[in-house]
């Protein structure tokens, strides 16, 4: 079967859990705890909590807060 896969600087460390930015619409950012797989310092893969063609942040969601809108610069497929 085929991982799921993401950046390694998406997964974010909040209150001690691993956690991804996840973008819904209109932009509002919703940080989601996820349980990361196997990370080869690129890419990691995610167990769960996480679905494939979701958006995510991989770039400033250390500055992000749940709920509060964000701006999109820069957005890759």
């Amino acid at each position: 079967p085929e991982a799921l896969c993401i950046p390694s600087e998406a997964v974010i460390i909040r209150e001690g859990k691993p956690v991804v930015v996840v973008l819904q619409g209109d932009d509002i950012p919703e940080l989601r705890e996820v349980v990361p797989g196997v990370d080869n310092g690129t890419i990691v893969q995610i167990l769960s909590g996480l679905d494939e063609g979701e958006r995510i942040v991989s770039t400033g969601q250390h500055f992000v807060t749940s709920g509060i809108q964000v701006r999109v610069v820069g957005e890759r497929p």
